[in-house]
């Protein structure tokens, strides 16, 4: 009867330990994955705010240059498209970079929408910048 015993206990044991190993494994591994989540979600405000600052630059080198280079028509959207690699050590981050300049010539504004995408798994996720720019000079 006590040998028995000593093995239920050790099947028991042995049971525990892998329930404990596999929640650490699958803690570990969830949070490592929203580790990267926010990493790129990070990189992906950071490209968004930037491309607000590319476009921000060139109006203040001259709006009229400005205008007649990057926007042309009057109501039609204008876009540019880039794609973006970055890497941090071993990890390598993909992205596109849209950036949509919109011209209303009836009060004298751009309208400078900038879309990053990236895939993570399955979904693709989404950094937005939004801003109005104006000849301010």
């Amino acid at each position: 009867m006590n040998k028995g015993q000593t093995l239920i206990e050790a099947i028991i044991a042995t049971l525990v330990v892998i329930l404990l190993a596999t929640g650490l494994i699958s803690g570990t591994t969830a949070a490592l994955k929203a580790s990267q989540s926010a990493r790129y979600r990070a990189l992906g405000t950071k490209m968004a705010q930037e491309g607000i600052e590319i476009v921000r630059n060139k109006r203040d080198e001259g709006w009229n240059g400005f205008i007649s280079h990057y926007v042309l028509t009057d109501a039609v959207p204008k876009t540019a498209t880039e794609n973006i690699t970055i890497t941090e050590g071993s990890l390598t981050f993909q992205f596109t970079r849209d950036i949509t300049l919109t011209y209303t010539s009836g009060n004298q504004t751009t309208t400078v929408f900038v879309d990053v995408t990236w895939s993570e798994g399955s979904a693709t996720r989404h950094a937005k910048a939004e801003t109005i720019l104006t000849n301010w000079r």
